[in-house]
């Protein structure tokens, strides 16, 4: 039986595969679609935002992906303002 019967989840589910298998562009990817399904999904924010991160060879505030890592991030803070998960993945 699938973890949860709904789409979205669904892709969730198979882009936190994919991460954990080293397919970190394809994880992207579906993060990115499920984010684009579903706006206010708080893990699919935070994972896209890990994934971004990992695929760096040198962590810069100023690169692209930083960039939109900090972003998802405070889109998460702003989605779930109770949760301190999103303040201390952005202290790190």
């Amino acid at each position: 039986m699938p973890l949860s019967r709904h789409p979205r989840d669904q892709i969730y589910y198979a882009a936190a595969r994919m991460m954990t298998e080293g397919r970190n562009r394809e994880a992207i990817e579906a993060l990115r679609l499920l984010i684009e399904k579903n706006s206010n999904h708080v893990n699919g924010h935070v994972t896209l935002a890990v994934a971004l991160m990992q695929r760096q060879e040198n962590l810069d505030k100023n690169n692209p992906g930083t960039i939109e890592a900090l972003a998802l991030i405070d889109t998460v803070t702003s989605l779930n303002p109770n949760d301190p998960i999103p303040l201390i993945e952005k202290q790190m």
